[in-house]
């Protein structure tokens, strides 16, 4: 029960100090908060959310309760850095996300669902997934489904990113030839510009006859492709059925030569029951 009461002290230092961070914003010349407040700041287009800096800031509280067996306020929080630590971390994780999601990187519905599926927390009492469970911690935390596999597929993406930047992934020094001579390669040319007052002797007016002979001399800049013309008409069956009057002889006609597929020869299933003696078969 007091730890019940402690959990719930905790809670209300950690609204406390959102409050203030919230008058600090309009300090700051924060836009939009006439409306409901989401968001703490944003990295490049990636939004912190409020409800998961209070989230992760109480848990950084409970945590350090935990380990001192001490009930810590919001004084001895700022004291301990926790609002600038958990700050800190969510700025980092909107920086990863926020990269990830510039390049393209995600991860696939099949491992959120793995994901999903082998969280402890969601298991039943037989240890396997409980739908009920699942919503259940979820609700506890003030967080929808949608929104925790959302948080899951950033985390995975922002994990792979990471561990390709510490990894160090080298490139190929064919590719980084290419790339340092394309950025560094240069071109120099000369510009000149030359119009007819840049000729010796002006240029005279045709005479029909030049243009004539120029035009007989170089036909092929006057034409242009061959082209034809095409008229087609699509007729098909259904256009012309209601159209057409079938002569009953015909049908006859054609009734008699498909004989074999109308008529089928007569048949019956006989069955046999074969008895030891003419008793039995009389019964």
């Amino acid at each position: 029960m007091a730890r019940g009461k402690k959990s719930q002290v905790s809670k209300f230092f950690v609204w406390i100090i959102l409050i203030l961070l919230m008058i600090g914003l309009v300090g700051f010349g924060a836009s939009g908060l006439s409306g409901t407040i989401r968001t703490i700041g944003t990295v490049g287009d990636t939004p912190i959310d409020l409800n998961q800096y209070a989230r992760e800031l109480n848990n950084e509280m409970q945590t350090l309760e935990a380990q001192t067996g001490q009930n810590f306020g919001i004084v001895e929080a700022q004291q301990f850095g926790l609002d600038q630590l958990v700050l800190q971390r969510l700025i980092n994780a909107a920086s990863l996300e926020n990269e990830s999601t510039r390049i393209g990187l995600s991860v696939g519905d099949e491992k959120i669902r793995e994901q999903v599926l082998g969280t402890q927390a969601f298991l039943g009492v037989d240890g396997s997934f409980d739908r009920e469970a699942y919503e259940f911690t979820l609700e506890r935390n003030n967080l929808t489904p949608s929104d925790y596999e959302d948080g899951l597929r950033a985390d995975i993406s922002s994990s792979i990113l990471q561990s390709s930047i510490a990894s160090g992934l080298k490139t190929s020094g064919t590719f980084a030839d290419r790339l340092i001579n394309y950025v560094g390669e240069q071109r120099s040319f000369s510009w000149i510009e030359l119009d007819e007052s840049a000729l010796e002797t002006p240029l005279s007016e045709p005479s029909d006859a030049d243009l004539r002979a120029y035009y007989d001399a170089n036909q092929d800049q006057f034409m242009l492709p061959e082209t034809k013309q095409l008229t087609y008409v699509l007729l098909s069956p259904e256009d012309i059925i209601d159209a057409i009057e079938v002569d009953e002889d015909i049908l006859r006609q054609a009734y008699q030569d498909r004989i074999s597929e109308f008529q089928v020869p007569e048949r019956r299933l006989v069955e046999r029951l074969v008895f030891s003696a003419q008793d039995e078969a009389a019964v």
